[in-house]
């Protein structure tokens, strides 16, 4: 059984799209531009208290990148997962695993 995901277009850095994780989610994010944008997931301290932001990963003209997340480190104590995008070039899909 497959699953699908239709892209939405991120928000602007004022505002951070928030997602609704499941317990192993992934997101595809892409540049629909014609330059280099950046996309920032901001990360919650684990149970050890380690934290690993991504912060200003790169993607290139008509890129595409693939981040896998747990609730566990991820979710925020609103229970959403925020990307803040560059620009609205980036777009987005959710599956939920």
């Amino acid at each position: 059984m497959g699953s699908s995901a239709s892209f939405k277009a991120s928000s602007r850095v004022a505002s951070a799209a928030a997602i609704v994780p499941g317990n192993d989610t992934l997101v595809i994010v892409k540049n629909e531009g014609v330059v280099a944008r950046t996309v920032t997931f901001s990360s919650k301290a684990d149970e050890k208290n380690r934290t690993g932001d991504v912060t200003a990963y790169s993607l290139g003209a008509g890129e595409l990148a693939m981040f896998r997340f747990k609730k566990a480190g991820w979710m925020q104590s609103d229970g959403k997962i925020y990307m803040e995008a560059e620009h609205a070039d980036i777009k987005y899909a959710v599956i939920q695993l």
